[in-house]
């Protein structure tokens, strides 16, 4: 056994078969997960917020100096730090005024409307001077900086150390979870990728201005330690035709950040210490045979009028935008002082990513970069692709929230310095309260807000971005892990571009090609494919190792090599920064890759890449955060034969060690190990770009035919390009494109069981299906996804036939004795609530009147306990009170405000909560739950796009059968198929019949080259059934056998969430609204319904005037006037008295009655108020 268990393994050749892959793919998830690109983000976040404290940004000094009638000798100054910083897991205080705290879980910060934060705890370093002379230094006990939110997983969470199931199901939660998001407020926020162009890259793009500016070069410089704030200059050279009005030439010119025009180029190289005009050429101009580059350099020298390094600062320090603390302009003709100016803007503001006074490098880049942009220009090098993947970093939970945290303690350390200021100059300095000076609000509060609200505040003055935290979308499980890998593209959906919409060749492996809305944002909202990540940036530490290795013997400084040597040498960049030239590309990147293969840590070998760009001679050294990755087998070249470097031993060694514990009780980390010994290799889209990647090992073999290609990797598995909700679609590569992504859409809508705690959990609403079942047709995707283990549909039998005509235009037909047996039954469950602020709860009474109180419906509370909740059980109707609670007005009666159940259908209490919030107001939470029964317009869908309404349901005697007596659950219309091109939903009926026979889970993952129909065909043939999955069925009506054979099989349908019963709405009479009189809108309302203004057309262009004057006015606002026969002006009228009378004519006899609606009377009295007279002419 053991050695056929080896002899499946590998092929004739010995090669291992690709089906054996899909254990190394099952140990990838099992180790990372599929939110591990959130998770590993926010821990570096909390890993790199003890570093950023430190930095001497937040550290300051005050004094009272500007005291009056301060003797020298009692000057007093302070200078305070951040020391030591720690974390704690989340607590809560037991009482607002007590110190005692209690651990919290999310679980019960769900159902409590908490914030599951954890404490920041730091203490401050005060040096104390007097009189010039250091008299003490002290450090504080640890207080609270701020409550960051903790993500759920993540190293700050109490569940991180939670491993076994059962402790897990202890904790109160799902036993799949998987965290990736924060609990605020009691509501579930995820924070969505933001997609942002990538920083520190030269890019020329066509301009936006074609007729002015043909071309403009962009970079968006961002310094290694500021991760919050870029400076982005721009690169611009006019048409012939447009000149500038300085300059009597046409010439570079670079736009930069706060300053008040465009700079010339020339200008800045002359800033920068470049003064002669070699240094200049020798810069830009890397090809001697150049002469358009050289003649545009050569003009641009020629026209600059500014020749030495101090006229040139003192030019950029004139030009420059300067402010005062109010934010005032401040302009000064101090000759000196713009000098200063000049060079400090030069520090700043030019390419801070290459360093603060290293003017050389800046230099060199800019010479660079000019060189790039002009090389464009001249059309000797193509334009940079704007939606490339490798041009985009996607901005993670980690960034986002470092962004948030500087903003946050750069004002808490501005409200410090004032508040120490204020203590040192009234000399209350000997017990200083380090906890109050540092509030800890205000951070929290920041964070609070914008995970609640979504709006994201941007550092320097920028619009906030809108929608960053979201919801987390919890209908079903796969939907809930889709919402954790979503990406969002910062272009409006308004705007009808279409290229950053479109689906491009870089992104294979990276984003799903079938998971995007549909609608204005389709294409801007994208969803990561399986196994994709986010890179981390890399600690200093390894970025400086890398450095190190760029000083070995293949590399040489960039001085060496300026002019036109630069032509035939390779400039090498690490993360956009220019550090060296190799004259040996191909070494130098061997011995990168090596060190990469050989570092311990694994961190370098997932995040480092390396690309050598033949064409353009650059290698560039990435390992900066926000880059999509995706794992690939590397191949080697062994006796002139290509291969994986996969073993046979390697792959038997996992299938023995999977799932088992180390020496520390750990689980073991066998994928970590294939990454190691470097059968796995990251890639990012930039390196992929300049590799050979086969799609299957056997297309490694060289069979002869056309010249040997060199790969250098191959691809795991393709079926693993699809995100998480198109990895559940069976065979999608059989199946038209669109139908996929509508899928990928309704699969966030269909009813399953969406956490396995669900009866404990308090959600606004919920759906569960009564008898979910696992799909006949699985793929291996799914199973990742753990679609198996928690569904979301039933394998329903479906006939594809046209029976009786009610399935006409998508709706399908179901038999209701299957329905009577629990198909597709669900249950709905709402969660109530009532929060009573703490002023209000003192005064509050909760009971059951009894009969002979003052209120108007006392049966109406008769559901309630003598607590004044309704208990669970109980069954109760629309309207009934559910909370009892009343209050005694000013004159002692009794006030209602209880809460009442408002859907139109029945409901029973399912469970109460009576819970504290966290300013110990009192709050009730009650879950209803009503059964859904699949009825006459409800929504069903198939895995593949196929949605439709119940048209009819049928009694199980009424529904054809075929020779086995087998009723069909659903009919479905064959009109759906031939247009919509669902293959794969024919496919998947016909492997659906062969599982149902033979009794196992079928695979339908896409891209199986052994798997055609002829293949399923024939199984299904040995198993003593057509061949093409058809069947004779006999009519149930007449008994007949039906003229033709039907195609009918076992299909996964999927319920949604769009139900009849949700949607329903009618009324006769009703409430309306006040001010108009007329009926209010909306179904929560008891609203009517709304004669529009294209109805009101039709129902003119028939002549309906009868009916029109009914719906509009009759049944709307009708409403009775008096009007002046004499002045037509409205009368005054007292009905009970029966007198009349125009108060501007004051005649009393020839007065009319007159009906108009109450809307038209409202306006003719708002045109009264504004002195304009409308009369109102009423006919005899």
């Amino acid at each position: 056994m053991q050695d056929n268990f080896e002899n499946d393994i590998t092929d004739e050749a010995g090669r291992v078969k690709p089906q054996w892959f899909w254990y190394l793919i099952e140990e990838h998830f099992r180790e990372n997960g599929l939110v591990k690109q959130q998770l590993s983000s926010f821990n570096n976040f909390v890993k790199r917020v003890q570093d950023i404290v430190k930095t001497d940004t937040f550290k300051f000094e005050v004094n009272n100096s500007d005291t009056l009638r301060v003797n020298p000798a009692d000057e007093e100054s302070h200078t305070l730090e951040f020391d030591e910083t720690k974390y704690r897991y989340p607590q809560i205080k037991t009482s607002p005024n007590s110190n005692v705290k209690e651990k919290i879980f999310p679980h019960e910060a769900r159902i409590r409307g908490l914030t599951y934060a954890s404490e920041l705890k730091i203490n401050v370093k005060d040096t104390i001077y007097r009189g010039g002379k250091l008299v003490d230094e002290k450090t504080s006990d640890f207080f609270d900086l701020a409550s960051i939110p903790a993500m759920l997983k993540s190293k700050i969470c109490r569940l991180v150390s939670i491993v076994k199931l059962n402790d897990i199901i202890q904790s109160d939660e799902c036993q799949f979870e998987q965290g990736g998001y924060f609990v605020v407020k009691g509501s579930e926020k995820v924070v969505i990728a933001q997609e942002k162009m990538s920083p520190n890259t030269v890019l020329v793009f066509e301009g936006s201005d074609m007729a002015k500016y043909p071309f403009e070069g962009n970079i968006n410089s961002l310094a290694m330690n500021d991760e919050v704030r870029s400076h982005k200059i721009r690169m611009d050279f006019p048409k012939n035709q447009e000149m500038n009005k300085d300059l009597k030439v046409k010439v570079p010119m670079l736009t930069m950040s706060r300053m008040m025009c465009d700079v010339p180029l020339v200008l800045l190289f002359v800033a920068l210490g470049y003064e002669t005009d070699e240094k200049i050429v020798d810069a830009i101009c890397f090809d001697e045979k150049d002469n358009e580059m050289y003649n545009i350099v050569t003009t641009a020298i020629q026209a600059n009028e500014y020749t030495t390094v101090e006229k040139a600062r003192e030019w950029i320090g004139r030009n420059s935008k300067r402010s005062n603390k109010e934010g005032d302009e401040i302009v000064t003709e101090n000759i000196e002082k713009m000098r200063r100016d000049g060079t400090s803007k030069l520090k700043t503001d030019l390419l801070p990513h290459i360093g603060v006074d290293n003017f050389e490098s800046k230099a060199y880049f800019l010479g660079y970069m000019t060189n790039h942009f002009l090389s464009v220009y001249t059309g000797k090098r193509n334009g940079d692709d704007r939606d490339h993947l490798a041009r985009k970093r996607m901005l993670m939970t980690g960034g986002l929230m470092m962004e948030l945290f500087k903003n946050a303690l750069k004002k808490l350390t501005k409200y410090a310095r004032n508040k120490i200021q204020d203590i040192v100059s009234h000399k209350k300095s000997d017990n200083i309260d380090y906890g109050k000076v540092y509030n800890s609000k205000i951070i929290t509060d920041d964070c609070k807000k914008a995970l609640s609200t979504g709006n994201w505040p941007q550092p320097g003055g920028k619009e906030a971005r809108h929608g960053v935290a979201q919801v987390l979308n919890r209908i079903t499980f796969t939907s809930a892990l889709a919402y954790l890998r979503k990406i969002s593209s910062p272009v409006e959906g308004k705007r009808k571009t279409q290229k950053p919409r479109q689906l491009h060749n870089t992104q294979w492996g990276y984003i799903c090609p079938a998971e995007t809305p549909e609608g204005e944002q389709c294409g801007l909202v994208k969803m990561l494919s399986l196994m994709a990540q986010i890179t981390v940036a890399l600690p200093l530490q390894n970025v400086q190792e890398i450095k190190d290795q760029l000083n070995s013997q293949y590399c040489k400084d960039i001085s060496e090599c300026l002019g036109h040597n630069m032509n035939t040498t390779t400039k090498v960049f690490l993360n956009g920064s220019w550090l060296k030239c190799t004259d040996e590309p191909q070494k130098l990147l061997d011995d990168l890759k090596q060190y990469r293969k050989n570092s311990e840590k694994g961190k370098v070998k997932k995040v480092m890449s390396m690309v050598l760009d033949q064409l353009h001679r650059e290698l560039r050294i990435y390992t900066d955060a926000g880059r999509c990755t995706r794992p690939l087998f590397t191949v080697s070249n062994n006796n002139g034969e290509l291969g994986i470097n996969l073993q046979k031993e390697q792959i038997k060694q996992l299938c023995i060690e999977m799932g088992r514990n180390d020496e520390n009780g750990q689980k073991k980390k066998l994928w970590a190990n294939f990454l190691t010994k470097g059968i796995i290799e990251y890639v990012d889209a930039d390196e992929e770009e300049m590799s050979m990647i086969a799609m299957f090992p056997s297309d490694l073999l060289n069979r002869g035919s056309g010249p040997a290609v060199n790969y250098t990797h191959c691809e795991i598995n393709p079926a693993l390009i699809m995100g998480i909700l198109g990895s559940i679609i069976p065979f999608p590569d059989h199946n038209q494109s669109p139908r996929n992504t509508y899928q990928c859409a309704m699969g966030k809508q269909a009813i399953g069981v969406y956490a396995s705690n669900y009866q404990l959990r308090m959600d606004s609403l919920g759906h569960v299906l009564f008898y979910p079942q696992k799909p006949l047709v699985s793929t291996k995707g799914a199973d990742y996804a753990k679609f198996g283990e928690i569904p979301a549909g039933i394998n329903a039998v479906v006939a594809v036939c046209v029976y009786s005509g009610y399935n006409q235009e998508d709706s399908v037909m179901m038999n209701q004795g299957s329905i009577d047996r629990g198909l597709f039954r669900s249950m709905c469950f709402k969660t109530f609530l009532k929060d009573y602020k703490k002023g209000e709860e003192t005064d509050l009474m909760f009971f059951r009147p009894c009969e002979g109180t003052d209120l108007k419906d006392v049966s109406k509370y008769q559901h309630l306990d003598v607590d004044g909740v309704a208990p669970p059980g109980t069954k109760v109707r629309a309207d009934d009170v559910i909370i009892g609670a009343f209050y005694k007005g000013k004159s002692g009666e009794l006030k209602d405000c209880s809460m009442r159940y408002k859907p139109r259908e029945n409901g029973v209490v399912d469970q109460v909560v009576v819970a504290t919030t966290e300013n110990r107001a009192k709050m009730i939470k009650i879950k209803m739950r009503s059964i859904r029964i699949p009825q006459i317009g409800d929504k069903f869908s198939s895995r593949h796009g196929q949605k439709g309404t119940v048209g009819m349901t049928y009694r199980q005697e009424d529904m054809p059968f075929n020779i086995e007596g087998i009723n069909p659950d659903i009919i479905m219309n064959p009109h759906a198929i031939p247009s919509r091109m669902t293959v794969g939903q024919l496919v998947e009926c016909l492997l659906g019949k062969v599982g149902a026979l033979v009794g196992d889970v079928q695979n339908g993952t896409p891209f199986q080259p052994g798997l055609t129909v002829d293949v399923i065909s024939d199984r299904l043939h040995k198993l003593k059934y057509q061949r093409w999955g058809y069947e004779a069925l006999f009519s149930g009506h007449t008994g007949r056998k039906l003229d033709t054979l039907v195609y009918m099989g076992p299909t996964y349908y999927q319920r949604l969430k769009h139900l009849v019963d949700d949607k329903v709405h009618g009324r006769a009479t009703g409430p309306y609204a006040t001010l108009t009189r007329q009926p209010l809108e909306g179904r929560s309302r008891d609203g009517g319904l709304r004669l529009g203004e294209m109805e009101r057309d039709c129902m003119i262009s028939h002549g309906m005037s009868a009916l029109l004057r009914e719906r509009l006015f009759l049944a709307s606002d009708r409403y009775q006037v008096y009007v002046c026969d004499k002045c037509h002006m409205p009368a005054v009228a007292n009905q009970r008295s029966s007198t009349f009378e125009c108060s501007c004519c004051k005649d009393r006899t020839h007065i009319s009655k007159v009906e108009i609606p109450y809307a038209a009377k409202l306006l003719f009295q708002e045109l009264m108020s504004m002195a304009i007279c409308p009369r109102i002419y009423a006919e005899m």
